[in-house]
């Protein structure tokens, strides 16, 4: 009875404010098109507003979740959840990628949330078996780990070691697609494309790949000795002496 009771209460509410303001709001089970009929000439309707941490902290989501988003990479706007990921509802361009595209001198492997950028990989390795450093153990400062951090760690590593046939030299060396901005992707860039694996072809199982990511060093004096390989095939990352060989598989941005 008191459930019933508030529900009359919220309607004659409703009801009022409608006089007020010449406007309505009607939830009516019983319409086959719309559960919600929100109507007014002066207002609009307000989502609740999330920053983009908040917005991926949400958990048990459904498809069709909808939030605006105040300072998402994408852009700041309303989002809305398709079951796998957010995705912005109003773009001006109006061509979007995906996830397994072959596009852009390779196959799409991260998209960000705009559906305009993301990252693409090689669909070959560049290399089955070459070391990371240059034959000296250098302090290149390349510890970008984070998702387009790459392309900076790699013109690090090429910066501070020079010409040579070692992993960075030879990411950046390809050339797939006629596109001549290809690197050697960072430890979670590589984590990324472990992620969607089963859209990149010919990756070699348990071989480890050379990230762009190098050990981080306390003191810029100490020498750098081991870099980030992962196994593409498991997602295991590690640190690995410079000097070990490993694959180079390269990626690009878009």
């Amino acid at each position: 009875m008191k459930k019933l009771y508030n529900y009359f209460w919220l309607l004659f509410i409703i009801g009022f404010l409608n006089k007020l303001n010449a406007q309505s709001v009607l939830i009516d089970p019983a319409n086959t098109t719309s559960i919600l009929n929100a109507q007014s000439t002066t207002k609009g309707l307000l989502p609740p507003r999330l920053t983009e941490a908040q917005r991926n902290a949400m958990t048990g989501l459904t498809a069709g979740t909808v939030i605006h988003c105040s300072d998402c990479a994408g852009g700041v706007g309303p989002y809305s959840y398709n079951g796998s990921s957010w995705v912005a509802m109003f773009s001006s361009n109006s061509v979007s990628y995906s996830v397994g595209q072959s596009k852009f001198g390779g196959v799409i492997f991260f998209v960000d949330d705009s559906g305009q950028h993301g990252l693409v990989a090689a669909t070959t390795d560049q290399s089955v078996g070459t070391t990371w450093y240059n034959g000296n153990y250098i302090n290149t400062l390349a510890t970008r780990t984070g998702v387009f951090g790459g392309a900076n760690n790699t013109e690090r590593i090429i910066t501070e070691q020079g010409a040579g046939n070692y992993a960075a030299s030879i990411a950046s060396q390809g050339s797939n697609g006629g596109f001549g901005d290809w690197y050697l992707p960072s430890k979670d860039e590589m984590a990324k494309m472990y992620q969607q694996i089963g859209v990149i072809p010919s990756i070699t199982a348990g071989a480890n790949y050379w990230s762009s990511t190098e050990e981080s060093v306390s003191n810029l004096q100490s020498t750098s000795t081991n870099a980030y390989v992962t196994v593409l095939s498991t997602g295991v990352s590690s640190l690995q002496s410079k000097s070990s060989n490993a694959r180079v598989r390269a990626i690009r941005r878009f």
